[in-house]
C-alpha cells in the first residue's frame, strides 16, 4: 500500500508561529484539479485549513479523522518559538528533555503518540492507497512509525506546507519513505498516477 501524505497549504496565522487545534484559514491562492486517476481512499483531519486545502485540490475526503489533527498546543498556540522560550523558559527545557511532556493546558506528548499509533492502525486497515490530508506534525509522527524511528527523531524531518510525502506500507507495518516534500503540481500528480 502506498500512504501519500500532503500537508494543508498555508495557513492565515502568524509565520512562524505554533498552531495545532486552532482553527484557521488557508491563503487563497489558485490551483488546479489534482484529479487523481486511481482507486485511492481520501482522508482528512478536520480542522478548516485541512478541509480547505482538499476543496483547493477538488479532493473530497471519505472520512475525517480526529486522529490526524496536530497536536494541541494549548497556551503556545498562536506563538512563535522565541515567545514561547521567552514566556516558558523551564517548560521548553522540560519540553526538550521529557517524552511525557504537556503543553501548557494542552495535549501531552504521550496522548499525541498514541493518537498517531491509533491513526496507522485505520491506515494498515484500509485496502486500497490512502491519501490523507494533515499536519506537519502527523505526517513527521507517521514517518518515524512506519520507519520503525523513535517518536522523538520526528524533528530531523522538515515537512513544508502544501507538500506532498509518501511513504510505502509493507504487510508487517514497516514502510519506505519513497518521497519527501513534493511541491508542485506536476510531481504530485505524477506520484499519484
Amino acid at each position: 500500500m502506498r500512504l501519500f501524505l500532503f500537508r494543508h497549504f498555508a495557513h492565515q496565522g502568524k509565520v512562524g508561529a505554533f498552531y495545532g487545534s486552532t482553527n484557521l484559514e488557508i491563503i487563497p491562492r489558485a490551483v488546479s484539479d489534482l484529479s487523481i486517476n486511481k482507486d485511492i481512499d481520501v482522508l482528512s483531519s478536520p480542522l478548516l485549513r485541512c478541509q480547505q486545502s482538499l476543496e483547493r485540490l477538488g479532493l473530497v475526503a471519505r472520512d475525517s479523522l480526529e486522529q490526524a489533527q496536530e497536536v494541541d498546543f494549548g497556551e503556545w498556540e498562536g506563538l512563535s518559538y522565541e515567545e514561547i522560550e521567552k514566556t516558558y523558559p523551564a517548560k521548553v527545557l522540560e519540553w526538550q528533555n521529557d517524552d511525557d511532556f504537556t503543553f501548557p493546558k494542552g495535549e501531552s506528548l504521550k496522548d499525541f503518540h498514541a493518537r498517531i499509533i491509533e491513526l496507522a492502525e485505520i491506515i494498515n486497515k484500509q485496502k486500497k492507497d490512502i491519501f490523507l490530508m494533515t499536519h506537519g506534525g502527523v505526517i513527521r509522527y507517521l514517518i518515524c512509525h512506519y520507519l520503525g524511528l523513535d517518536f522523538n527523531k520526528s524533528l530531523a524531518f522538515k515537512v513544508d506546507t502544501g507538500s506532498l510525502s509518501t511513504i510505502d506500507i509493507f504487510d508487517e507495518g514497516l514502510g519506505i519513505l519513497s518521497s519527501l516534500n513534493l511541491k508542485e503540481e506536476d510531481s504530485w500528480r505524477a506520484s499519484l498516477l
